[in-house]
């Protein structure tokens, strides 16, 4: 999706150049349409270990690892548009404005472009998600980093499988109704190609820098790598949570189940 890189993008390369975007000196809005080439599970960076079912990803030969941004358990699949933003900590109001001002705005647009129902379409500032019918078409999740906000977020490329999903992680009551429910580009007769073209002008309008992983950045983005296939950044959190956003399946929230 987005522009052709040069170089595989893996589960861990995908993380290590999230991270790379927190060490840019540059003082702009920095951005990357991110390529998976295989689907993989992450961990929110505050989750335990044991939120994962590890003999089902082995058994699946799914990679898995923990990002650097929160949030609960995240499937990344290749059919789906996913994306980082890095900005200053100088230069955002907040982490929840930023998302609700900036890269929801466009997330939005390129929907509208993409001929999908604006009155139809909403964002959620609490947890950074832009929704169609009042359920999760993309969200996002964030985290301080190097003196910069690093925002990694998806949208919706296809239905989700709630069989899968459910033997990844332990959902919660009722949520596998909300994960057959969940809107999808494909399933409102849009573009996932068109969306990834509007998604990258709009970030361009924004005066969002595009930074891509590339033979200049190559050497950096695998050091950095490294880490995130290492068995010790997986089984040990940031910071140990126990919260409802650190549960289930990270698109959704509390309040989605309870109005399912």
């Amino acid at each position: 999706m987005g522009s052709n890189h040069e170089y595989s993008e893996d589960l861990y390369t995908t993380l290590g150049f999230m991270e790379y975007l927190t060490d840019s000196p540059e003082e702009e809005t920095l951005y990357s349409i991110l390529n998976y080439d295989e689907a993989g599970v992450l961990l929110g960076n505050n989750e335990p270990y044991d939120a994962l079912n590890h003999d089902f990803l082995d058994a699946k030969n799914l990679d898995y690892s923990r990002r650097l941004t929160g949030g609960s358990v995240f499937m990344c699949r290749p059919e789906d548009i996913h994306f980082a933003v890095s900005v200053p900590l100088n230069a955002a109001s907040g982490m929840g404005e930023f998302f609700e001002e900036s890269i929801a705005e466009c997330i939005v647009a390129s929907l509208e472009e993409s001929g999908l129902d604006s009155d139809r379409l909403s964002i959620r500032k609490d947890d950074r998600s832009v929704r169609y019918n009042n359920l999760p078409i993309s969200g996002s999740s964030n985290q301080r980093a190097n003196g910069r906000i690093l925002y990694a977020g998806f949208i919706s490329g296809d239905d989700w499988d709630g069989d899968v999903l459910d033997e990844i992680t332990s959902l919660r009551a009722g949520e596998r109704t909300v994960i057959d429910n969940l809107p999808s580009i494909s399933d409102l007769g849009a573009s996932t190609k068109e969306t990834v073209e509007h998604l990258e002008r709009n970030f361009d309008s924004a005066g969002f820098q595009n930074i891509e992983f590339s033979q200049e950045n190559n050497a950096q983005v695998e050091n950095l790598a490294e880490k995130y296939s290492s068995i010790d950044w997986l089984e040990n959190p940031i910071e140990a949570s126990g919260g409802e956003r650190y549960r289930g399946f990270c698109p959704i929230m509390k309040e989605d189940l309870n109005s399912s």
